[in-house]
């Protein structure tokens, strides 16, 4: 649900430690968050939040207009990071992720290279993944237990 008054196109956003030319992007800011943490909380790019993604049902035809807009919280970094050459896409991998991913693939190519980085698992995003990370650290750190 939209906030009345909230503008998509000012959304979270971890800036670099130092200069970068790459944006990564991903549907919410907990994935951000997530991937960062997947990454040892390295800051050598932008991390933005899309702040969600519109897309289509699976299966069904486009007629809204409303799926061919772009991120407006994209739109609006890249006006004011010239300096960006590379977008890093980091949607979830459901169809709503892939779907996403394909249209900024399509409309951005031509300008930035990108770079399509999804979840390798089917249905998971980066928060998923990071919770699955700290499940097998704590049963490894776990101590046998005698009988």
């Amino acid at each position: 649900m939209e906030q009345t008054g909230s503008e998509k196109k000012y959304s979270f956003c971890i800036p670099p430690e130092r200069e970068t030319k790459r944006v990564v992007v991903y549907e919410a800011c907990i994935d951000a968050l997530a991937h960062m943490t997947l990454e040892e909380g390295k800051r050598d790019k932008y991390r933005l939040s899309l702040g969600g993604i519109a897309a289509p049902k699976e299966n069904t035809q486009i007629q809204s207009e409303r799926f061919k807009k772009l991120p407006d919280a994209l739109e609006e970094f890249l006006k004011n990071h010239p300096e960006i050459k590379e977008i890093e896409i980091c949607t979830d991998n459901d169809f709503a992720g892939r779907w996403a991913k394909e249209q900024m693939k399509k409309h951005y190519e031509g300008t930035y290279q990108i770079i399509c980085n999804l979840p390798e698992k089917e249905g998971a995003d980066y928060a998923d993944l990071a919770k699955e990370k700290k499940q097998t650290n704590k049963c490894r750190d776990r101590p046998l237990e005698r009988r």
